[in-house]
């Protein structure tokens, strides 16, 4: 332990010498420059989308997509109730976003969500956020926005090896190693990656007041947690307009999930996820099919499988009740783009997925108390229009998406029943003078019920509710771009409204003698904001670049209007100064903001509890390693610099400091 701590003091010591450019580092690395790989999602480029490139993902020293909010234009990610880390967007939820990894949905479509602790970003070479959901290749149920993660890939001929290493204060060790050969026509990638923590640190000025955890104790109880990672791609291109593309992805680990600090160990989530496996392999082709019409094709299969336990008390030492979730999907994807001339093209799509679950409960001595399957497919076709002539464009479509439900467990009754809805969306974007562009965009879309929010117990912390409807949501926004040698500013307001949303109630006694929570459709939102998302760099010395946004969320529940909604904080941000004082030395000052926000009061339905906002402050230092026949990158990091005290939500405790280091060689 000593060892390695003095490790991580002797890499922050050595941030004395220097960084150089980007662009010599990155014509050592990959003797060319990164390329993100063919397999993204291609939409049509529109200025509503924001991208986070490979440097800023290499900055940011983060081990997963859990701490990238900063990063993220208008997104907060914290982490729930069940220990999952998920990403809001513009106020939308998890389960109305849609994730891809390499244009494959990640989302598990039992629960249509997932924990962003299990995304590793060692292969990540580019995360594109679409603030709307206007494509057709999305699919269903991507309602309030879109995540897409694409990994890189070599653009030359040659071979490159790497491997990184990092450690901190918090007892948290990761190390990742990466190959990447090209031969003409053949590209390859693999790479590995394993964490292992013990913690989240808890920060030092925390309440007297807090339950299930120890004031005294170094870490948030129960946020221990370790990861294994594999990923592989090859892709060949048999001429120069088509190409086929194989990839596997696994990931493996364990965690903890932090019980709730306001209530009662009792009436707290004692969980652990012992297990927890998912295996995606995908097939991605394109072809040229004439001089007009391009072919592209996604295939993939999907096996997730999880373990919950819960525990009787905080020594976490008896098991009382667990769960075993065992997922299966099926997918594809087809995309015929014709170009009617230069201006002018469609783009038809049709995405199917067939998902099968499988869930088993057993009591505290490992008897099987229940086993249900449950099974949806889904349909999803559509047709986009873009136009664009020199400094105007347009985008327009529709698609019409289908659930349809087979296999519902315990509530066989609704077994094969099937459900449709349509969709629409159309931008418009217009190069006024050089370097300044307006923009506008409106959306309107669909997110049928997941299996889990109609079907589920949720280990009989709910009372299943077959009935529910799908949500609807109208996002509109507008804005104004500019972009010069040095600046970049896009400055946007949006009006999103939803209806029909699934919210959870408390039901009273006369209505569940255990006073379970259900799910149902009782609330409409309206959520009012503007954004701002700036990149300054006046010399090569300095530059300054965040996001900033303010967001009002009112809505009705049950015909009762609510000034504020839950969980949605008016002000979300995050500023990055980098400094260059010398030649190889990197300095980066970072600031995260999230204003206050209101929950509803568990004791009291009828009353909110304020949850103040926060700022919170780090600082990171690099030297850059530029040698003949590699080039690497040292470290030292400080998060959460002054250990400010913050909760995700109610009980629910954000880290306090962490200082870490690490090392970053290229071959």
């Amino acid at each position: 332990m000593k060892i390695r701590i003095a490790l991580i003091l002797l890499m922050a010591s050595m941030v004395g010498y220097a960084q150089n450019t980007q662009d010599s580092i990155v014509k050592t690395y990959h003797l060319g420059e990164v390329e993100i790989t063919g397999f993204k999602i291609e939409e049509v480029p529109m200025p509503q989308t924001t991208k986070i490139d490979y440097w800023e993902l290499r900055k940011a020293d983060a081990p997963d997509l859990a701490q990238l909010q900063k990063n993220i234009p208008s997104g907060r990610i914290r982490t729930n109730s069940r220990g999952e880390s998920i990403l809001f967007l513009r106020g939308a939820g998890e389960r109305q976003l849609g994730l891809f990894f390499d244009g494959v949905p990640y989302n598990v479509p039992w629960d249509n969500r997932f924990d962003l602790t299990f995304l590793p970003l060692d292969v990540v070479g580019e995360i594109s956020v679409s603030q709307n959901a206007s494509s057709v290749l999305y699919g269903a149920n991507v309602l309030g926005g879109a995540v897409n993660i694409n990994t890189y890939e070599r653009s030359t001929n040659g071979s490159n090896g790497s491997f990184s290493f990092s450690g901190s204060n918090s007892e948290t060790y990761s190390g990742s190693g990466s190959f990447d050969w090209k031969k003409d026509n053949f590209n390859f990638t693999a790479a590995a990656a394993y964490l292992d923590s013990k913690g989240s640190i808890l920060p030092g000025n925390s309440p007297l007041e807090l339950q299930s955890q120890d004031r005294d104790a170094k870490y948030i109880t129960n946020t221990q947690r370790k990861r294994f990672s594999l990923f592989t791609r090859g892709e060949w291109w048999f001429s120069e307009s088509s190409k086929t593309g194989l990839s596997i992805n696994f990931v493996t680990g364990s965690k903890g999930v932090a019980p709730e600090t306001h209530v009662a160990p009792a009436a707290a989530r004692l969980w652990r996820y012992p297990e927890w496996n998912r295996l995606t392999v995908s097939s991605n082709s394109k072809f040229r099919l004439t001089n007009k019409f391009d072919l592209t094709t996604v295939l993939w299969l999907d096996n997730f499988g999880q373990k919950i336990e819960t525990y009787s008390n905080l020594t976490f030492s008896s098991v009382t009740e667990a769960q075993q979730d065992k997922d299966l999907t099926l997918g594809g994807r087809a995309s015929l783009i014709y170009k009617m001339n230069e201006n002018h093209s469609l783009h038809g799509v049709v995405n199917f997925s067939a998902t099968a679950h499988n869930e088993k409960i057993f009591n505290g001595r490992g008897s099987q108390t229940s086993d249900f399957d449950y099974s949806q497919n889904f349909l999803s076709s559509g047709l986009e229009y873009s136009y664009r002539y020199e400094e105007f464009s347009i985008l327009a479509g529709g698609v019409f998406d289908l659930s349809m439900i087979n296999k519902t467990g315990a509530f066989s009754q609704y077994g094969n029943t099937s459900a449709s809805a349509p969709g629409v969306f159309a931008s418009v974007a217009w190069e006024v003078s050089p370097g300044w562009e307006v923009f506008a965009g409106v959306t309107y879309r669909n997110r049928f019920p997941s299996l889990r929010e109609s079907f589920s117990g949720a280990l009989n912390r709910f009372k299943a509710n077959p009935d529910l409807k799908p949500e609807k949501g109208t996002l509109t926004d507008f804005g104004v771009k500019y972009g010069n040698s040095g600046v970049t500013l896009k400055l946007s307001g949006f009006y999103n409204s939803y209806s029909d949303l699934i919210s959870q109630i408390r039901l009273t006694t006369a209505q569940d003698a255990q006073r379970r929570r259900m799910r149902i459709n009782l609330a409409d939102a309206t959520i009012i904001g503007t954004e701002l998302v700036f990149d300054y760099k006046p010399s090569s010395l300095i530059g300054i670049s965040g996001n900033l946004t303010y967001m009002d969320a009112k809505g009705k529940a049950d015909g009762v209007i609510e000034d504020k909604l839950d969980n949605k904080p008016e002000v979300l941000g995050g500023v990055t100064i980098e400094l260059k004082p010398l030649n190889r030395i990197g300095v980066s000052l970072e600031s995260e903001f999230t204003g206050k926000q209101v929950e509803t009061n568990p004791d009291k339905p009828a009353e909110k509890i304020e949850i103040a906002g926060s700022a919170v402050f780090n600082l990171r230092l690099s030297y850059s390693l530029i040698a003949t026949g590699f080039s690497g990158d040292i470290f030292a990091r400080v998060n959460n610099i002054f250990d400010h005290y913050r909760i995700y939500q109610l009980g629910l405790i954000e880290p306090g400091r962490s200082i870490s280091g690490g090392i970053t060689i290229k071959l």
